[in-house]
């Protein structure tokens, strides 16, 4: 990430050190965040096409709206 690399080569001293730290934090929890909901997104898909996949009637619902 480029923030990641500007962090890197700014000297702890820098006055925009600990701001650039902060952001750089930030910005990780946010892409974590959003890289568990979209793994949470594919396996609700996946989960949904198995049950699409039982056809007859009756067929077990394993997902609920």
């Amino acid at each position: 990430m480029l923030l990641e690399n500007l962090l890197w080569k700014t000297p702890d001293e820098h006055s925009d050190f600990t701001k650039l730290k902060e952001a750089v934090d930030q910005i990780s929890k946010v892409a974590l965040h959003i890289n568990e909901n979209i793994r949470q997104h594919e396996n609700f898909q996946k989960m949904l096409n198995i049950q699409n996949s039982f056809s007859r009637e009756g067929a077990p619902k394993l997902l609920a709206p």
